[in-house]
């Protein structure tokens, strides 16, 4: 055990990765020194089999899945975690995931899957108030809830198409929940799922940089129009374009939106194809952005 303590710390994390992180916790009992080296291990490994440490014990399947559940709940949600990634989850019986911390910092949620095929019941809630980086890349899946975000700083939404079950009507009301409650951020991302009749109440007062993936549809301009109305106090735009598809000629609006007039300085162009579209944008942007400082574009190969 004193060996063992003794090695630097990276060398006992990679020893330790080999282990279940229920027998790592276990571990924490060993040594003294251990005793919170579990919350810096960086790959945790949940298996629902291993959670029963009597095999002499019997627990039903309701009482084992609900043993691991308060497990795995015990070390994610624990008052010293401050950083959160789940790449690859399923939760095939799961109706509501809720992530809820006072001490989370940064949460990435990757390729989380609800099973079954109607996932019009399956929600997400985040609730952690001092929350500054929130990143998620998934179909949009379940309904989200997203409270108490007001330390938020970064947020990178990706959401791949979601198929033919849900009606559109349904879809623009996910987005504009998620939008509402991203109201705070400085740093916004968002992915090119996005819908011409989505509506967001809220203003991004705070917001001051833009990243936008989007494609060359008609639905396009409205959302762009609609999220520079609503962010007030943005220097920095940048959108990456997706030219595979071709839609109707933009219609831009010649009308005075405030963060052009006042703010933006730095627009930056990605993967630009120099279709009508796209030049009517830059068009729009060199004469109603009065302190724009530089404009960059970056042509697609």
């Amino acid at each position: 055990g004193d060996r063992l303590s003794n090695l630097p710390e990276p060398i006992i994390h990679h020893i330790f990765s080999f282990l279940e992180t229920i027998d790592v916790v276990r571990a924490s009992a060993v040594s003294r020194k251990w005793r919170y080296l579990w919350l810096s291990i960086p790959y945790l490994n949940f298996n629902v089999h291993n959670i029963c440490s009597n095999p002499l014990e019997r627990w039903s399947l309701q009482t084992t899945n609900e043993k691991f559940k308060d497990f795995v709940n015990w070390v994610l949600f624990s008052p010293l975690l401050e950083n959160l990634k789940m790449d690859s989850c399923c939760f095939p019986d799961l109706k509501i995931l809720d992530i809820s911390s006072n001490s989370l910092k940064s949460l990435t949620l990757e390729r989380i899957e609800f099973g079954g095929d109607e996932l019009d019941n399956y929600k997400l809630k985040i609730a952690c108030s001092n929350l500054e980086s929130f990143n998620i890349f998934a179909p949009l899946l379940p309904d989200f809830t997203l409270e108490s975000l007001n330390s938020l700083q970064n947020a990178f939404i990706f959401l791949e198409t979601i198929g033919e079950y849900m009606e559109a009507k349904e879809i623009c009301h996910r987005m504009s929940k998620i939008l509402n409650g991203l109201r705070d951020v400085k740093v916004l991302k968002l992915s090119c799922t996005l819908y011409q009749r989505s509506y967001f109440s809220a203003s991004f007062n705070n917001l001051k940089s833009l990243i936008l993936c989007v494609t060359t549809a008609e639905w396009t301009v409205p959302l762009i129009i609609r999220l520079l109305n609503h962010s007030p106090n943005l220097e920095v735009l940048t959108i990456y374009f997706d030219s595979d598809e071709y839609y109707d000629d933009w219609e831009i609006p010649d009308k005075v939106i405030l963060c052009l007039t006042c703010h933006l300085k730095t627009v930056e162009l990605i993967d630009f194809s120099g279709n009508e579209n796209e030049l009517e944008l830059v068009r729009f942007l060199l004469k109603n952005g009065h302190v724009l400082q530089k404009l960059r574009v970056s042509w697609l190969e």
